[in-house]
């Protein structure tokens, strides 16, 4: 198949050349193929920038939450000692405690 391709393009390229009306009809077409091309991108890129600031916001609003629920479990952790007022809070309590045993 391979070699079937080039003498297509030749035949081609010799029937191109004789009328010289199907030339301009195909310059226009690619012509007008660049530019819907060029809109797709344009409108491909436009779309990747709202995504892009979407993830950024939904990010942000993911951190002030998680921020907001650290700030929550530290008051709570401290109102409470180091009991059972969140997870982190306990662990953090066992950490400091275990460090001291440890080093002597």
């Amino acid at each position: 198949s391979g070699i079937r391709l080039p003498r297509a393009h030749a035949v081609l390229g010799v029937h191109c050349t004789t009328p010289p009306s199907p030339v301009p009809t195909l310059a226009s077409q690619a012509a007008r193929e660049a530019e819907r091309y060029a809109g797709l991108q344009a409108k491909m890129e436009a779309a990747r920038a709202e995504e892009s600031a979407a993830e950024a916001a939904a990010l942000q609003t993911r951190l002030k939450l998680s921020e907001a629920a650290a700030a929550r479990d530290a008051a709570s952790s401290s109102s409470s000692g180091s009991g059972s007022g969140s997870g982190g809070g306990s662990h953090g309590g066992e950490e400091a405690g275990d460090e001291p045993e440890g080093a002597p």
